[in-house]
């Protein structure tokens, strides 16, 4: 009996004794595994605080450390967030994601083979705090609906609309498919316009110039000179600032109308008073005589002489006016008029009379012609230079027209079609001007008449800028591959056929991002294609095809930003083509080395919608088929419509006349302006990731989405 109590009683012990131990074993693993927990922590705040600094290895490195002998952790980084699908509304952030994987492990400390290990995960996402250095001058780029780059000519004609800022630095040529007026009109300076019922005799003309300049004594001066006279007509010219009339200030009291004119410009050099002149600036400027005659009653003259001071700015036309009354170019046309003529490589006045000195470009010169009922007489400068017998009174004729620097043509298809578009919108009719500006360009290289059209007719903003014409953009070889930030993975581009048809081509967040495609050689986009990303194509890019899309991809926003980060959707190494025959919807930025060309075709077979900005070193929008007419038709319609309007239901725009009656549409279908909302467009140097650290951060930027322990 003493014996089976002693050994249950061992037994007792030993049970107790392994219970013991083994709780001891039990606690003893669970303090490593809290141990290696709490390694798997350090390890995790450990790989926080290196994702923020400049010297984080990136996604393919691994961070490891040991806390004792025993104790470690072991840290990998992996781009994406395995949370998110890609039925997920924040999918397209997963390339913008990093997975933290943080393994802490305990070791026995007498038997490695013995451990504990613990893991913890977070997911951060990147905080874009700054985009990777653009060129210089890519912050003025951005803020143009067209930006041209170069000094070679920029050709755009109509119907065709772009809103929005442009940026020039070649001459402007546009609405060329519409005759100007068949003569030109003076770009350059006039003053002391006067008219007398005598013809002065060339002694006294060489008197008046001589006593303007100050060589002669015979008068005081100029006013003195023109005074002893008796002008009929004498418009000095001399108004300034926002001044509309022309004053007469001789007997017939006949004021003029200034039209497109600049006032109060430095006058001829005369000595006795401040001279001030009128500016005129081609075929659009003028001052409006009504249709005055040369007498101060009803009776016929046969005598009667003109003055003018003149400074032309150029002459590039056959023939410029200084003062006339005409409605036409034959010599029948005319009832007086003092002109400047081109004969050979130069310019001679001329003078005609209802039924003929070389002059200097930005030169002050004084013209006058005299008639005595015999002789028409010219002189330049005080000298006479030409005469030629004819004899008769002088016409008559309340109906014709009398300027000062107008354009003998009056009827000017190209000025009345933008001055209608301009008087159809002030109506409250649509906006179908070509532009609504403002327009920076350098204003010495384009026309006096281009710049009136634009400034006067569709009252357009016009900035005059420096002539520059450099490349602001450096065009680099297509990308092989792109990184979104530093460490980041790096993401291969595809490469893309010569030409793609029924197809998309949109950003894969595993695999590309953002949506980049490239081609080294020329490429053409067909029928049906949609392009949701940046096509860089180091060639030519033809767009040839109905139903073709191209839409940008939004790169996450900056930090404390609302407005969304575009690449630009095309960039082309060498030129863009519209085709004819294509309708094509373009949302975003291109870029093209050379030229953007809009082909000419038939109005309707030719669609553009495009919103956004276009930079590029030539352009040219063609002419549509239906508008593409000789001088002779043009005018030949304008005639048409100017003697409609004198009927019981005339139709009152020029542009409104051409639809109803020749089919010609005034709603452009080639449409191209600032997108509805406020973007920021970037330009990437391929060899640097998109994303970089702020200037006031050690590193980039991260926000902890998620953290899991043991995931």
């Amino acid at each position: 009996m003493i014996l089976g109590l002693l050994a249950i009683t061992m037994a007792m012990s030993y049970s107790m004794m392994r219970s013991q131990a083994i709780n001891a074993q039990i606690q003893h693993n669970s303090q490593r595994g809290g141990h290696a927990r709490q390694a798997a922590s350090t390890g995790l705040a450990t790989a926080l605080r290196r994702i923020h600094q400049d010297d984080w290895e990136g996604i393919d490195s691994e961070l490891t450390g040991w806390l004792s002998t025993t104790e470690s952790y072991s840290v990998s980084f992996a781009t994406g967030d395995a949370a998110l699908t890609p039925a997920d509304p924040d999918y397209e952030m997963y390339p913008y994601r990093v997975t933290i994987t943080s393994v802490g492990r305990v070791e026995d400390l007498y038997d490695s083979t013995i451990f504990a290990e613990h893991t913890q995960q977070a997911v951060v996402q990147l905080v874009p705090r700054k985009l990777a250095e653009t060129p210089p001058d890519w912050a003025s780029i951005q803020q143009h609906t067209l930006y041209q780059w170069s000094n070679h000519h920029v050709h755009f004609d109509i119907p065709v609309r772009m809103e929005g800022p442009i940026y020039l630095q070649g001459e402007f040529k546009f609405c060329e498919v519409m005759p100007e007026s068949a003569a030109g009109a003076l770009d350059g300076k006039i003053d002391e316009v006067a008219f007398f019922k005598e013809a002065l005799a060339a002694d006294e003309i060489s008197k008046f110039y001589g006593s303007a300049l100050g060589t002669d004594t015979t008068y005081a001066g100029l006013v003195a000179a023109y005074s002893s006279k008796n002008p009929i007509n004498w418009w000095r010219l001399n108004e300034t600032g926002g001044a509309t009339i022309a004053n007469d200030q001789a007997t017939n009291n006949n004021d003029g109308t200034y039209n497109a004119t600049t006032l109060g410009t430095t006058g001829p050099p005369i000595v006795d008073e401040p001279n001030t002149a009128v500016d005129f600036h081609g075929t659009a400027s003028f001052v409006d005589l009504g249709t005055m005659d040369v007498h101060d009653d009803n009776s016929a003259i046969e005598q009667f002489s003109m003055l003018a001071w003149f400074k032309p700015d150029a002459l590039v036309n056959d023939e410029v006016p200084i003062v006339c009354k005409t409605n036409g170019l034959a010599n029948a046309d005319h009832i007086w008029t003092l002109s400047i003529v081109k004969t050979g490589a130069s310019h001679f006045l001329r003078f005609r009379l209802s039924t003929d000195g070389t002059i200097s470009v930005d030169q002050w010169h004084f013209a006058a012609a005299t008639y005595d009922g015999i002789k028409m007489r010219l002189y330049l400068d005080g000298v006479e230079v030409k005469n030629s017998n004819h004899s008769d009174y002088i016409v008559m004729d309340s109906s014709v027209p009398a300027m000062i620097g107008g354009s003998f043509d009056a009827n000017n298809p190209r000025q009345r079609y933008l001055q209608d578009l301009m008087a159809m919108f002030t109506a409250g009719m649509d906006d179908n001007r070509p532009f609504d500006g403002p327009i920076d360009l350098p204003t010495s290289l384009s026309s006096a008449n281009t710049l009136s059209y634009l400034q006067n007719d569709l009252n357009v903003t016009v900035n005059d800028v420096p002539s520059v014409g450099t490349d602001p953009l450096t065009y680099a070889d297509d990308p092989s591959m792109y990184q979104l930030y530093p460490g980041g993975e790096f993401y291969t581009v595809p490469t893309v056929a010569s030409s793609l048809s029924n197809t998309t081509l949109e950003p894969d967040p595993l695999t590309n991002p953002l949506g980049i495609y490239a081609r080294t050689g020329g490429f053409t986009i067909n029928d049906n294609v949609t392009i949701r990303g940046t096509l860089i194509v180091g060639n030519t890019i033809h767009i040839h095809g109905d139903n073709v899309n191209i839409q940008p991809h939004n790169l996450p926003l900056l930090e404390g930003s609302s407005q969304p980060i575009q690449l630009p959707v095309m960039i082309s190494g060498n030129d863009m083509h519209i085709e004819n025959v294509s309708e094509v919807t373009v949302q975003g930025m291109a870029t093209i080395d050379d030229k953007f060309e809009i082909k000419q075709s038939n109005q309707d077979a030719t669609i553009l919608n495009w919103q956004g900005r276009i930079v590029c070193k030539r352009l040219t929008v063609k002419k549509r088929n239906e508008w593409n007419h000789n001088s002779d038709w043009w005018h030949d319609r304008l005639d048409e419509f100017l003697t409609q309007l004198n009927g019981t239901s005339p139709i009152l725009y020029f542009p409104e006349w051409l639809e109803v009656n020749y089919g010609l549409q005034p709603e452009p279908v080639l449409t191209i302006k600032p997108e509805s909302s406020a973007v920021t467009y970037h330009w990437q140097d391929w060899n640097l990731p998109i994303f970089v650290p702020h200037d006031n951060d050690d590193g980039l930027r991260w926000d902890v989405i998620r953290w899991k322990d043991n995931p």
